[in-house]
């Protein structure tokens, strides 16, 4: 089973922080996760785990 982990900013980067508090780029950023998370299901084969 893959596993990852995803840092989409730092809140101790300024513009990073700012960033993060909009809904659009909190918005954005879960979409972008989501198709790559269902890309990654659709296209990897099964190896029965």
């Amino acid at each position: 089973m893959a596993a990852v982990i995803v840092e989409v900013g730092f809140i101790s980067n300024p513009k990073e922080e700012k960033l993060l508090k909009t809904n659009k780029f909190r918005e954005n950023a879960a979409q972008a996760l989501f198709e790559a998370i269902k890309y990654y299901i659709e296209n990897t084969p099964d190896n029965g785990v």
